[in-house]
């Protein structure tokens, strides 16, 4: 390929992941509801610093009153990337919700705001035990909600990132269960 003149790795890479941002947006439409038990509702919240926090619940008719799962959404900060899982999840009897992150900028992070934004959604849907679970950036949000919330069962990252060795702090000593 090296030997090829129209191969230019840097252009190829480009075109690459501009594909990769586009099919991710792709899955950003309103939640589809695949399973017949499960009630699907919208609301938002403002968080502490005033941004609108926007989230999905998924509350199955048989449900466990005061159980709570709180997912966060990844790097394009959609939950409805999650959709598909949580209403696998509620299926399950558990409520759970999806929060979608403030609209700041992509490369800032603020994972620990996030993971106390869901906290605060917790709080808000008066959950007396919950999960916390999250991909990729929302890992690591969910790592720190389940580190500082005494209520927290236990943490699930899926595909977690870590920025800043955050991660590495939040799980070193985590007295609760953290599956990744």
């Amino acid at each position: 390929m090296k030997d090829n003149p129209f191969f230019n790795p840097h252009k190829l890479t480009v075109i690459l992941s501009v594909c990769l941002v586009l099919a991710g947006c792709a899955g950003v439409a309103a939640p589809e509801n695949r399973h017949p038990g499960i009630a699907i509702e919208t609301g938002t919240l403002l968080s502490v610093t005033g941004c609108p926090l926007h989230y999905a619940r998924y509350q199955p008719e048989q449900v466990s009153r005061g159980d709570l799962i709180v997912l966060g959404p990844g790097f394009l900060r959609s939950g409805a990337h999650l959709a598909d899982l949580a209403q696998s999840l509620a299926a399950t009897g558990v409520t759970t919700v999806v929060l979608d992150a403030c609209a700041d900028r992509i490369w800032s992070g603020s994972h620990v705001r996030r993971g106390f934004e869901m906290i605060q959604l917790a709080d808000t849907l008066a959950a007396r035990r919950v999960v916390y679970a999250g991909f990729s950036a929302g890992a690591l949000a969910a790592l720190v909600a389940g580190r500082h919330d005494p209520r927290a069962l236990g943490v699930v990252a899926l595909d977690l990132v870590d920025a800043q060795s955050l991660g590495q702090r939040m799980a070193d000593g985590m007295t609760r269960p953290l599956l990744g």
